[in-house]
């Protein structure tokens, strides 16, 4: 009796410790490259580079202030990029990375009601999170997305928040 529940509690504990998403629950957009492509940079203390997509009610929301729409979708595409003989990141004239190939697509859904089923420890306010490959298909993700945007409670659990502003406030 105490090995199973010390089994039930070790799982609960790494549910708690994985939440790397749920995309039974956020979907990939379809068509979100369509969408408007706000940033594209090198990731911060990764070797990646990420373009980033949202649509313009969400970008104006955030620009302006207001509440996140409903139903808002933020895809971050990741592409891990070219390295020389030496396995050194190629960079191109402005400095960012020289890009070989997607590695992955982050989606962040936001929606005032998740069903029941929707782990708690998989969101972060009302954003849930999933990763996919390339092709589009569910990816394995053992990075804790939840956790990472939870510091971000003040600026609506987004990172990218100045980056939104600047690219409305730059339209003429």
């Amino acid at each position: 009796m105490k090995f199973k529940l010390l089994f039930i509690m070790a799982a609960l504990l790494s549910s708690l410790v994985h939440a790397g998403g749920t995309p039974e629950f956020v979907a990939l957009p379809e068509g979100y490259t369509k969408q408007i492509n706000y940033m594209s940079q090198n990731r911060i203390g990764q070797e990646q580079v990420a373009k980033i997509y949202a649509r313009e009610n969400l970008l104006q929301a955030i620009a302006q202030g207001d509440a996140v729409p409903e139903g808002a979708t933020i895809v971050m595409e990741v592409y891990a990029p070219k390295k020389d003989s030496n396995k050194n990141v190629v960079k191109g004239s402005s400095g960012n990375y020289l890009i070989d190939h997607m590695a992955a697509i982050a989606v962040m859904e936001y929606r005032s009601e998740w069903p029941e089923e929707m782990p708690a420890n998989e969101r972060s306010g009302n954003w849930g999170y999933a990763l996919y490959d390339a092709d589009g298909k569910p990816k394995a993700n053992d990075l804790d997305c939840a956790g990472c945007h939870w510091q971000l409670r003040r600026v609506n659990y987004m990172f990218t928040t100045v980056p939104m502003k600047n690219y409305i406030n730059s339209k003429p």
